[in-house]
């Protein structure tokens, strides 16, 4: 078996995974108003600042917690995930806080 047919399998696998990981995920849950530990909020405020009118790339995006949070914040996300079922939870949460014009998901 080729090394390219044994890493297409591991993907495989992990998407497996994850799509049922995510599909178990609440997206109507409420959004946190934080993420970080109140002990990084130094460092976001030094070196990110506000996300209004900022752009956010989301690699591995999972349910979209984190990029409706982001865009809860004025970001426009462009969230991607591996998991088909991760991007429609992303779709589907975005669209529950009626933030699916900030967020596309892919």
């Amino acid at each position: 078996m080729s090394t390219r047919h044994v890493a297409q399998l591991e993907i495989e696998e992990e998407r497996a995974f994850y799509d049922n990981h995510y599909a178990r995920s609440n997206v109507t849950a409420p959004i946190p108003l934080h993420f970080l530990p109140e002990a990084d909020w130094q460092l976001w405020n030094q070196y990110v600042g506000p996300l209004t009118g900022k752009r956010v790339l989301e690699c591995g995006a999972g349910d979209g917690k984190l990029a409706v949070w982001l865009a809860k914040q004025g970001a426009s996300v462009l969230a991607v995930e591996l998991s088909p079922v991760g991007v429609e939870k992303i779709k589907e949460r975005a669209h529950y806080h009626g933030l699916s014009s900030q967020v596309k998901a892919y």
